[in-house]
């Protein structure tokens, strides 16, 4: 695992920095996770430090170290104040971050975005306001534009007790770093395991259950060490077996988790249905249905007080 950021990642304070935090919660045994922070880098091209040329070894590095999956949380430096999105505007951002994580895709078998944690004040010559908005909303953006898991860090760590968790409102402290850690350890893990459900849903959605292809594929789904080329594998042997019923909105939103997040209405959420096949649902449709969402944090059911202090969370349905 590669940890793409900046100072966030490198933890340039000298504290456990989040790759060491989220080694140690993966443990030693099938994971490796080595840190390619660089302080100050930005996504912007046009922005002070653009990560690909300021971070020079780590990336040249990285281009070699053929990672399995690469976690990318940069942007918090792209809310500098003269030199970032409100300067250079959201699309350069946008572009700059797909052209960026475009790149990064080549370099690994699977690259997740991990959005900008919480900037709890306008130091270091950041905005905290561009931070918590317009980068976590264009963040999202790409993410979804490109088809990448996100890992929700902005929530994780805003409802954290500031100066414990986050001293000079920016950089963590070792339970900072501790939180961004296990935040992206449960984004890894629950991403993971879904590629099993999608081919849960995909068996049961077969033609012929009684072929060899169909319990191939179902001895692979309930393999619990399975891997994701693995799951892959079992795709392409049922790809033609399957028949996906008619999907509508009401059926999506009755049978999908999703990303929930109020003040990104305009933005769509991408629904895996069955592997190369995305459908999108409004924000606003999910909201309109919340009423009948229970929601839950590590599969604890968490308060209404909760979940408007959190502003995002997932809903499981």
């Amino acid at each position: 695992i590669a940890c793409v950021g900046d100072s966030i990642t490198e933890a340039t304070l000298n504290n456990v920095s989040y790759p060491q935090h989220l080694q140690m919660l993966l443990g030693y045994d099938e994971y490796y996770v080595f840190n390619f922070g660089k302080s100050a880098s930005n996504v912007l091209e046009s922005g002070i430090y653009p990560y690909r040329t300021w971070a020079e070894w780590q990336y040249s590095y990285l281009k070699e170290w053929n990672a399995d999956i690469i976690a990318s949380m940069l942007g918090t430096n792209d809310g500098r104040y003269g030199s970032g999105i409100s300067t250079y505007g959201d699309k350069d951002f946008i572009d700059d971050y797909i052209d960026l994580l475009t790149e990064l895709k080549t370099l690994a078998k699977k690259v997740y975005v991990a959005l900008s944690p919480f900037a709890f004040g306008n130091e270091y010559g950041i905005c905290a306001d561009d931070v918590n908005g317009k980068i976590i909303k264009a963040e999202s953006y790409v993410a979804y534009k490109m088809g990448l898991d996100v890992i929700d860090v902005n929530s994780a760590t805003k409802i954290c007790d500031r100066e414990e968790y986050f001293p000079d409102y920016i950089h963590g402290s070792d339970k900072g770093y501790g939180v961004i850690a296990s935040a992206i350890c449960e984004g890894l893990l629950n991403s993971l395991n879904r590629g099993k459900y999608h081919l849960l849903y995909a068996l049961d959605n077969c033609a012929d259950k009684t072929s060899d292809k169909y319990f191939a594929a179902l001895q692979i789904a309930e393999d619990k060490n399975a891997t994701q080329a693995e799951i892959d594998s079992a795709f392409d042997l049922i790809e033609n077996e399957m028949v996906i019923p008619a999907i509508t909105e009401s059926t999506l939103i009755a049978n999908v988790s999703a990303i929930y997040a109020p003040e990104m209405k305009d933005v769509l959420i991408p629904v895996r249905i069955r592997k190369n096949t995305i459908t999108s649902l409004t924000i606003e449709n999910l909201i309109l249905n919340s009423s009948d969402y229970t929601v839950t944090r590590n599969g604890i059911v968490v308060s209404d007080e909760k979940v408007t202090a959190l502003k995002k969370g997932i809903f499981k349905i």
